[in-house]
């Protein structure tokens, strides 16, 4: 998000959320989070399902980054991006979530911004409406 200049907005908040919940209920809180980030903009599509969805399928998540581009405004490209981190409480179903949130927009009636978005990722079409996950093992 830093290397493209001229930003209209930015953004950068942290909060840390103590809860109790079953284990089961982690993944659905870590979605929640996430697709609350991007519904105080913009969020032309329910995210949190299919983030919850994707993250059942591990277990006790203990990390999770999540990284929205929202195009639903063809002058903007709205970037969120959540990372969230999972403590236990120290007690049974206790656990402490500390988010991290940076959002960026991206004016595209900017030809400079237009310019060097296209000299750092290039040209391409739209994407269809689906979500996609991409996993980066280290």
């Amino acid at each position: 998000m830093q290397m493209v200049p001229n930003q209209v907005e930015a953004a950068t908040a942290s909060t840390t959320l103590n809860r109790t919940m079953a284990v089961a209920d982690l993944p659905s809180t870590l979605a929640s989070i996430c697709a609350d980030a991007v519904d105080d903009d913009k969020a032309g599509v329910d995210l949190a399902k299919p983030i919850s969805v994707y993250l059942s399928r591990y277990g006790e998540p203990t990390a999770f980054n999540c990284f929205i581009l929202d195009q639903s405004d063809s002058a903007k490209i709205y970037l969120s991006l959540t990372c969230l981190a999972v403590f236990d409480g120290g007690s049974p179903g206790s656990f402490a979530v500390t988010s991290t949130l940076l959002k960026a927009c991206l004016n595209l009636s900017n030809k400079d911004t237009l310019s060097t978005i296209a000299q750092v990722f290039g040209r391409f079409g739209p994407p269809s409406d689906s979500p996609y996950y991409l996993r980066v093992l280290l």
